[in-house]
């Protein structure tokens, strides 16, 4: 065990099952202070970092001084050793890290572990090195210097950074006042966890399943339990939609990679990859039997597959920009919005019939019994009549644009989502407002109905809404057979 003496400003290293001195007390610093010890691994050396841009390399068993690791233009914050000894690495006040091989140091292998501030510094079980403090920690090959992967999301200053031992995930604590789970082999969020009433997330720790994370701020410590699986994709592109298919085991979800994936949801393996479009997917939804799988893309264009066979059978350019699709309960008619709301018979591939010349909309949605089509048209709702394709009424009350719809399992109740911060819950009968879901200036931008009917999920932006128009958040759907508490 090492530990600074501040009264002498030295570093002693103690034997911790006696409590007594295993060296003398390693000096040599000045009158600079200390800001990191690392004890190697092998527990051959100890490396001390300082305020005086510089690390100095002791023997553990003798205290001797073996080597003086210089090079950085500022004060060094932290010094780690990798797993098997054989690299140190040293970040400084610029966020400048120095790679250095050991016990032959020579010039290390430098690279700008961190934009803004001072870089720390951790290796992963892999032997990978991760850069941290600013917004944005850095992974990368340790051999090689080489940037492996960024982890993006934070808003301020990652205070801590920890590994799972197998390295499969990693937990940062912030200044944003979250702590976030990622996958590391993709850098995805896994998690974003919340509570504090302090703010600042200090620090953070993963048990070594990465199912539960502690998190510490001023006086408040927090468990959260971790239950999101992390289905593999070979992508790092935003998946915009998510679905679960009747069966309840299988999902599929699409977005920016231009394709929809799906997953066996026991397994966690890829079942099928859909493939056609050549842009971004907007939305996705299944038909009632779970064969076929609809989607639309940002193109204007609408796709139709028998997902078991992951082939095309149907496909049709409608409009200019087509950001959401949904089947009627038969199967037989998809609703598709974006700059036109129209319906398609995509098994006979019939002409699309345009619900008004002039509509548009956001959101589009059968009720269960396919009567009546919910369009999301600006800051208000409009009820169709889907066979006579006229308006039965409309629904007044958002102050901002109608980005999501859903009915009720019975068809009773709609429910809309909007950039002005609440999800209103609507009887469909006579268009009466019953419920308004109040969540701040923070856009809604997704909500459904779990299947009994009597809760809703809603979903949106993190940060306040500053404009009318949607984000392009991943609409909220409740898993079949599921209860939301």
């Amino acid at each position: 065990m090492a530990a600074v003496d501040s009264a002498t400003n030295t570093v002693r290293v103690f034997d911790a099952s006696s409590g007594l001195d295993a060296t003398p007390p390693l000096a040599g610093h000045g009158k600079t202070y200390v800001n990191s010890i690392a004890i190697s691994p092998d527990r051959g050396v100890v490396a001390v970092a300082s305020t005086g841009e510089r690390v100095v390399v002791y023997d553990a068993t003798t205290g001797g001084q073996l080597a003086a690791l210089d090079g950085h233009l500022e004060g060094v914050a932290q010094v780690a050793f990798r797993e098997d000894s054989s690299v140190i690495a040293t970040g400084d006040g610029q966020g400048t890290v120095r790679i250095w091989t050991w016990p032959n140091p020579g010039d290390p292998i430098v690279v700008k572990g961190q934009d803004r501030g001072a870089a720390y510094v951790t290796f992963d079980p892999a032997g990978s090195l991760l850069a941290y403090r600013d917004e944005t920690p850095r992974l990368f090959d340790s051999s090689t210097g080489a940037l492996v992967r960024e982890f993006d999301g934070h808003g301020s200053w990652v205070n801590d950074a920890r590994f799972t031992p197998d390295g499969r995930r990693l937990v940062t604590a912030s200044d944003d006042g979250t702590a976030r789970v990622w996958d590391v082999n993709s850098g995805r969020e896994v998690a974003r966890l919340r509570g504090h009433e302090e703010g600042t997330v200090y620090g953070a720790a993963l048990n070594p399943s990465g199912d539960v994370v502690a998190t510490a701020s001023g006086t408040s410590l927090r468990l959260f339990r971790i239950s999101e699986q992390v289905l593999p994709t070979d992508t790092a592109e935003w998946m915009l939609d998510a679905i679960y298919l009747p069966d309840g085991r299988t999902v599929a979800a699409a977005g920016e990679d231009h394709r929809v994936t799906m997953w066996d949801m026991e397994s966690g393996a890829v079942v099928a990859r859909l493939e056609g479009p050549t842009v971004p997917i907007w939305e996705i939804d299944v038909d009632r039997t779970g064969t076929y799988v609809s989607a639309a893309a940002e193109d204007g264009t609408v796709w139709v597959w028998d997902w078991r066979t992951s082939t095309v059978v149907a496909q049709k350019n409608l409009m200019s920009l087509a950001i959401d699709v949904h089947f009627d309960p038969s199967g037989e008619v998809l609703v598709v919005a974006g700059d036109a709301v129209l319906t398609w018979r995509w098994r006979t591939d019939d002409e699309p019939r345009a619900l008004d010349e002039t509509a548009w909309g956001f959101a589009a949605t059968f009720s269960p019994d396919g009567r009546y089509i919910a369009v999301a048209a600006g800051d208000y709702v409009d009820l169709w009549h889907a066979d006579q394709k006229m308006i039965e009424r409309t629904m007044l009350g958002h102050t901002g644009t109608v980005t999501d719809l859903a009915f009720s399992p019975d068809g009773a109740r709609l429910v809309s989502a909007a950039s002005d911060g609440t999800a209103r819950i609507w009887r469909v009968d006579d268009g009466a407002l019953l419920h308004t879901l109040q969540r701040g200036p923070r856009a809604i931008t997704s909500a459904a109905f779990d299947d009994s009917g009597d809760l809703v999920v809603t979903g949106g932006s993190a940060a306040p809404s500053t404009s009318g128009t949607p984000t392009a958040d991943a609409h909220s759907r409740c898993s079949p057979a599921t209860q939301i508490t």
